[in-house]
């Protein structure tokens, strides 16, 4: 009974190891039907002719000279397309296709209606145009072709940190841009201004690139959009030139000195600038035909071309006659 029972276990196994096989021999091969099946189908399919809604390009050629658009037209239009299933998957036709308006014949306003005929395909696919679906009409308007230059005017508030000075000079580029496209949109264009910015507490050189505020860009061209601008910032010092005093106007008749003989002025500006100055940038003077002989006091006089603040607590020096 127990040898006829294990035999019928064995037998059992054996059938279970069967099937397991089996489905395994099987799977594999259907994986393998099924994926021949499909690149099949998907070459099959590749070679028939699709149709399919793109949105392509209008371009305008041939604007008379002098002339430009007034208003801008649509950049693409909507339009139905038919090729091989295999054109349409591998490219992106990266304007390769557009619709062209030949504007020669133009000189006004115009209504144009759009058409396959406008069609144009430079590229190496077979494209065949079926419809045109939005927009189907266009209105073209021209007027006379303007071309100024205007200045650029910088929008911006700059405040240095305290104990820091402005020196050197300040560049702007470009101080001016051309401006061309429709006269009447045009000639109401005097200046181009730059967006604002606001920089506080610096301490450190300005540098920046800042863009233009650019009126109407789809009909107006600029020659650009920037403007770079340059400042640089020191730290403020301040530094003492001991100057002498010359005397003028002196008679050989008279003896006469003057106390002080020289005379601390004070400059105060950017340090990097300070270096460059000395006390012989300085003039100072008095003249004795002013003298006060009351006070027996000599005004003076100071004299200098240098850009910087500067100043002598001494106005005046006192004349000594021996």
């Amino acid at each position: 009974m127990n040898k006829a029972k294990k035999s019928g276990n064995q037998a059992l196994k054996d059938i279970i190891m069967f099937l397991i096989n089996s489905v395994k021999k099987n799977f594999i091969t259907k994986i393998i039907f099924f994926a021949l099946s499909l690149v099949l189908w998907f070459y099959i399919n590749l070679q028939k002719d699709f149709e399919t809604i793109l949105n392509i390009p209008i371009n305008i050629a041939n604007i008379q000279k002098g002339k430009t658009l007034l208003n801008p037209i649509p950049s693409h239009v909507r339009m139905k397309i038919r090729s091989k299933g295999k054109a349409l998957l591998m490219s992106d036709f990266n304007n390769e296709i557009f619709l062209e308006i030949d504007a020669s014949g133009f000189a006004d306003s115009v209504n144009v209606r759009l058409s396959t005929d406008q069609f144009v395909n430079t590229s190496n696919k077979d494209i065949d145009p079926v419809s045109i679906y939005q927009p189907v009409e266009l209105i073209i308007q021209f007027d006379r072709l303007e071309i100024k230059k205007v200045p650029v005017v910088l929008n911006a508030e700059i405040d240095l940190k305290s104990g820091y000075l402005k020196t050197g000079k300040y560049t702007q580029q470009p101080e001016s841009v051309l401006v061309s496209g429709p006269e009447a949109k045009v000639k109401n264009i005097k200046e181009i201004e730059s967006v604002k910015i606001v920089k506080k507490d610096l301490d450190k050189d300005f540098s920046e690139k800042i863009s233009l505020l650019l009126q109407d860009s789809a009909s107006i061209k600029y020659s650009s959009k920037t403007v770079s601008v340059f400042q640089m910032i020191v730290r403020k010092g301040v530094t003492t030139f001991k100057t002498p005093v010359q005397i003028l106007n002196k008679s050989d008749k008279i003896n006469l000195i003057i106390d002080p003989v020289a005379i601390d002025i004070n400059v105060t500006g950017p340090v990097n600038e300070l270096h460059m100055i000395s006390s012989g940038d300085f003039i100072v003077t008095a003249d004795v035909s002013k003298l006060d002989k009351a006070s027996n006091k000599i005004p003076l006089k100071i004299k200098s071309e240098i850009k910087l603040e500067w100043e002598s607590e001494i106005n005046e020096v006192k004349a000594i006659q021996y």
